[in-house]
């Protein structure tokens, strides 16, 4: 059972879902990974939760799901706190950022694969896209300072990222990046 805590803001909560999930779900492997680490590192680490992912998440969700299937050892991947049958958590080295130019394109088909069933030429979406991550101008006060540097698609790609929304017919197109118009020359060139 994978937990994305990016928008959950109680420890509090986290700590009463996973004791759901192990009550109704005892042989279930809990997950959790999501941006709530950054501003309650201590909080996110203390979530009974046997893998704490830190970091991003595209390419070692794939790598903790083939791990569990076949048995590999989680011990291997690196970015993760790893609840052991003591309660003790051990840490598997550090992660590296992303390229957000090498991550494959989001395939919205996919959307059409879920329940209840969704159709992208006739439900309404709104639809999340990302051309860049990092926080550029690192403030003091702010929690996104704590996330890896920045990793920027060139506007072209970006664009190009963009347009494949066109696969929903109905679509709200939303740009997430947490600093879209730095660099200004980058984005002015998207724009055009």
């Amino acid at each position: 059972m994978a937990i994305n805590t990016t928008f959950v803001v109680s420890a509090q909560w986290l700590r009463a879902f996973c004791r759901l999930i192990r009550e109704c779900l005892p042989s279930t492997k809990v997950l959790i990974g999501g941006y709530f680490y950054a501003t309650y590192a201590r909080e996110f680490l203390g979530i009974d939760a046997d893998v704490c992912c830190v970091g991003e998440g595209e390419v070692r969700s794939a790598q903790i799901v083939s791990a569990l299937k076949t048995g590999s050892p989680l011990e291997a991947i690196p970015g993760l706190y790893l609840r052991r049958p003591d309660g003790s958590v051990h840490h598997t080295g550090p992660s590296h950022p992303l390229n957000m130019s090498a991550l494959p394109p989001v395939n919205w088909s996919l959307a059409e694969r879920i329940e209840p069933k969704l159709s992208l030429a006739d439900d309404y979406f709104q639809l999340s896209v990302e051309t860049q991550r990092g926080w550029f101008f690192k403030c003091e006060f702010c929690t996104y300072r704590t996330i890896a540097d920045l990793s920027i698609m060139g506007p072209e790609q970006a664009v190009d990222t963009l347009l494949t929304s066109r696969a929903a017919k109905k679509a709200i197109l939303t740009i997430v990046d947490a600093t879209a118009t730095v660099p200004h020359a980058r984005f002015k060139e998207m724009m055009r």
